[in-house]
């Protein structure tokens, strides 16, 4: 005697309705976006051209500013958003946030990364600043003393009986930036793409026809 039976298709819904839930899952925690953690920009300044003792040509000016998020593309800072902790060296002094002050000024491009600035710190003990300008536009105020009319330079100044003295520096020749770009990249897209494709196939087998057998019985 023959019976007209389902086959085991019921269990199999059960496990694809899992197996896709789990995908499900999966690709959320993928998707979720990450708390924006702190950032540390740092600058590395070419070496001075002009200089005085205890200065030389091998020296230069570099900073590490670390700030509670990365800055936003496309725009300006002017002292409003300072770092949380900061270092500056001149080459022979090093000021950081626990033994000096700092002004700082900054332009982003749509990447994220600092394309203009203009920092300041006075070195302690002494009448001089460690300074870094690369502000052509002037968008943050009038030009630096110690730079030429293109406002770029990196200098080591201060004054004395009303004038300008620079005892190290370099003229219209900026440092660079790192990281270049704070926006984060499709990373994710084919992982993703890939995820996707088999959730597609899996509903597309839930939706397949019912198959029916002939079972023998005795």
């Amino acid at each position: 005697m023959h019976t007209l039976c389902l086959t085991n298709w019921s269990s199999q819904r059960s496990l694809t309705t899992k197996f896709s839930y789990g995908l499900v899952t999966l690709l959320v925690a993928v998707c979720a976006p990450v708390a924006e953690a702190s950032i540390t920009y740092t600058y590395t300044g070419n070496d001075y051209t002009v200089f005085m003792a205890p200065y030389t040509g091998s020296m230069d000016i570099t900073g590490s500013f670390t700030f509670a998020s990365p800055l936003a593309p496309s725009t300006i800072y002017t002292n409003t958003d300072l770092p949380t902790t900061w270092s500056i060296s001149d080459g022979v002094d090093t000021i950081t946030n626990t033994t000096g002050t700092l002004g700082f000024d900054a332009i982003t491009n749509s990447l994220g990364g600092i394309v203009a600035w203009a920092f300041l710190t006075p070195i302690p003990g002494t009448t001089f600043f460690a300074e870094s300008v690369n502000d052509p536009g002037k968008v943050f105020g009038v030009a630096s003393p110690p730079c030429s009319s293109t406002n770029v330079c990196d200098a080591v100044w201060g004054t004395a009986v009303g004038h300008l003295v620079g005892i190290a520096g370099v003229l219209d020749d900026p440092g660079t930036w790192r990281p270049t770009s704070t926006v984060p990249e499709p990373a994710f897209a084919f992982p993703l793409a890939v995820l996707m494709a088999v959730i597609a196939g899996m509903a597309h087998k839930r939706t397949a026809p019912i198959r029916f057998g002939l079972r023998g019985r005795q």
